[in-house]
């Protein structure tokens, strides 16, 4: 599993973050072109979106060079219907309690307010624009993979009764949910049963794969040398971006 590393994150601590639709779309624009090679051989592969990163798997499938055999989206609601407005960025205290995901002493900490704290601000104006973005191209006919869908049971972001929407909105041919327990961290807290629900939606292109089969590893745009990956080249299972 290759995953995407965000500027201001990990590796990329020091990249500016973006602030506009051009800094986003050159982020795009950049990781397709890293992604492309990966994807010369033509094996199958699932895009997964997790929160914030869902609508980044959407505006990234035109751009590469093979469509994905399987999408799963985590965490994310659907996009508001165009208005012409800025959607709004949540405030602090929404920040604090649905996306911060860290325990109460992390949060009151000075370097939680000043480090973590804008970068998801920052994550979550990206997110803004590209709601703005999504919602004004519409989505249907932007990919027929089979979807699979997944929330947290008690996720103030995105909860059971709205899963639907994703499956109204779209035009894949197949259709799944599943609910995990808890709110928004299901996505930290649940991760080793999502890589389950990546392996199953590639279990129609291969041999089954394990969850314990699906492992992360880092795909980095706009970095000056190239990320260290397996060579999946004779690999005939597929793969997860």
């Amino acid at each position: 599993m290759l995953c995407v590393e965000a500027p201001g994150r990990g590796a990329r601590a020091d990249d500016p973050l973006c602030g506009s639709d051009a800094d986003d779309a050159a982020e795009r624009e950049a990781l397709a072109a890293d992604l492309a090679p990966m994807l010369a051989d033509g094996l199958p592969y699932a895009l997964l979106g997790l929160s914030a990163g869902v609508l980044l798997s959407l505006e990234l499938l035109p751009l590469l060079p093979a469509a994905p055999a399987a999408l799963v989206l985590a965490g994310r609601c659907p996009p508001r219907p165009a208005s012409g407005a800025p959607f709004p960025v949540p405030d602090d205290a929404e920040i604090l309690d649905v996306y911060a995901l860290a325990p109460p002493e992390v949060l009151a900490s000075r370097a939680f307010r000043d480090v973590a704290l804008p970068r998801l601000k920052a994550d979550l104006a990206a997110d803004a624009r590209a709601e703005a973005r999504v919602a004004a191209a519409g989505l249907a006919g932007r990919t027929d993979a089979p979807l699979t869908v997944l929330c947290g049971a008690d996720d103030a972001s995105f909860g059971p009764a709205r899963v639907a929407e994703w499956f109204a909105a779209t035009s894949s041919r197949e259709s799944s949910s599943r609910v995990a327990p808890g709110g928004h961290d299901f996505l930290t807290e649940d991760i080793a049963a999502i890589a389950g629900d990546v392996a199953a939606a590639l279990g129609h292109f291969a041999p089954p794969v394990r969850a314990s089969e699906v492992h992360f590893r880092r795909a980095y745009a706009s970095l000056a040398r190239p990320p260290r990956l397996r060579d999946d080249r004779k690999n005939t299972r597929p793969r997860a971006l």
